[in-house]
């Protein structure tokens, strides 16, 4: 008797044993389908936050990555120092912003045949309530023009050339009460501006005038 019981003992323990290994084995695959399945959600997150986290440790060890991104920000900080620069520049050449030389946005101006901003048709004078003359590559002789002269001459075109001097560089602007010779732009307005030494006028050494609308 006591031999069959060890022999039915140690059938007991293999059957334990193997389905002990069958268990653990169970538990194992259930664990990799698990992980498996974890690995597929990380993966398809719509936050992406674990793969986001996984590329960037990736792209933090790998010191090439990290001089490619120096690179491009470098050359994305040059870039915008020269589109800077190059707005500077233009600034500059076309006078934005400043009265002195260029145009000043919104405003109007008279000039010579070289300037392309420079109005030299449709203007008009509020004082005098007449159209402003402009005759381009010549300027008004200052001995022979006043006031008076262009009071009395103003409808008579005949009468005008005499007193003109020969510049390609300059137009003569003139209406019945104002006159200008101009090279360079000059800013001109509705509201009076200075005649400076260009011309003169009958209204205290301004001049009204302003683009017809």
């Amino acid at each position: 008797r006591k031999p069959r019981h060890r022999a039915k003992n140690a059938e007991s323990k293999r059957s334990a044993g193997s389905r002990g290994d069958r268990h653990r084995s169970r538990n194992a695959q259930s664990k990799s389908r698990k992980g498996a399945s974890l690995a597929a959600d990380s993966d398809s997150d719509s936050d992406g936050n674990i793969r986001g986290r996984s590329r960037q440790s990736v792209k933090s060890r790998n010191p090439k990555t990290r001089k490619a991104r120096s690179f491009k920000e470098a050359l994305a900080e040059e870039q915008a120092e020269a589109s800077q620069r190059l707005s500077v520049r233009r600034k500059k050449s076309t006078g934005i912003g400043r009265r002195s030389s260029g145009i000043r946005l919104g405003a109007q101006y008279i000039g010579g045949p070289l300037q392309r901003n420079a109005i030299r048709d449709n203007l008009n004078c509020i004082k005098c309530d007449l159209p402003v003359l402009c005759f381009q590559g010549c300027r008004w002789d200052d001995d022979a023009v006043n006031y008076v002269f262009f009071r009395n001459n103003i409808f008579h075109p005949d009468r005008l050339p005499p007193v003109q001097n020969k510049d390609p560089s300059a137009s003569a602007y003139a209406c019945q009460c104002s006159w200008q010779s101009v090279s360079d732009l000059k800013e001109i307005s509705r509201s009076g501006m200075p005649t400076g030494i260009e011309g003169g006028s009958a209204h205290n050494g301004k001049f009204y005038w302003g683009k017809s609308v």
